[in-house]
C-alpha cells in the first residue's frame, strides 16, 4: 500500500470496535473476590443464626403434656415434673441472637452496596429475604413476650 492510500479495511475495523465497545467499561475482575462473597455468606450465616433460635425457643418453652395423660396424672403425680413457664435466661439469649442476626443483614447490604458501581451489579436478593425473616421473627418476638421485654 502507497503513503498516500487511504485503509478502508482498518478504519472499518476500528469502527466496529469502537461500536461494540460503546458505553460499556471492560471489566477487569478476573474472579470474585471476598467483598462479593460477604453478602453470601452473611445471608448463609444468618440463617444458621434463625436456626439456632428456633432450637433456643423450642428448649425455652413449657414443656407440652403427652395428651396420653390423664389430668389428675398431670396435676396431682408428684413423680411426673413438667414445666410450666417459660425458661427467660434462654428467651434472652433468642432475643439477642435475633438482634445480631439484623446486624448482620445490615452489614450484607453494606457489603452488597460497595460493588453497587457497574450496571451489571446486582443486589444478593438473599439478603432482603433473610433481612425480612429476621425482621419478622423479631415482631413476632416481641409480640409473643412483651411482657418479657417491658
Amino acid at each position: 500500500m502507497r503513503d498516500n492510500e487511504f485503509n478502508y479495511e482498518h478504519l472499518k475495523r476500528v469502527m466496529d470496535k469502537e461500536d461494540n465497545n460503546k458505553g460499556e467499561r471492560r471489566n477487569r475482575r478476573k474472579k470474585r473476590d471476598i467483598v462479593t462473597k460477604m453478602p453470601t455468606i452473611l445471608a448463609l450465616a444468618v440463617w444458621v443464626i434463625l436456626f439456632a433460635v428456633w432450637a433456643v425457643l423450642e428448649q425455652a418453652a413449657p414443656d407440652r403434656i403427652p395428651r396420653w395423660l390423664s389430668f389428675f396424672e398431670v396435676n396431682f403425680d408428684a413423680t411426673i415434673a413438667y414445666r410450666t413457664r417459660w425458661d427467660y435466661s434462654l428467651v434472652n439469649v433468642a432475643l439477642m441472637l435475633l438482634i445480631a442476626s439484623i446486624g448482620i443483614c445490615a452489614t450484607a447490604f453494606v457489603f452488597s452496596r460497595f460493588r453497587m458501581r457497574r450496571k451489571t451489579d446486582k443486589h444478593r436478593g438473599s439478603v432482603f429475604f433473610v433481612g425480612g425473616i429476621a425482621i419478622i421473627a423479631l415482631i413476632a418476638f416481641f409480640i409473643q413476650f412483651w411482657y418479657f421485654i417491658f
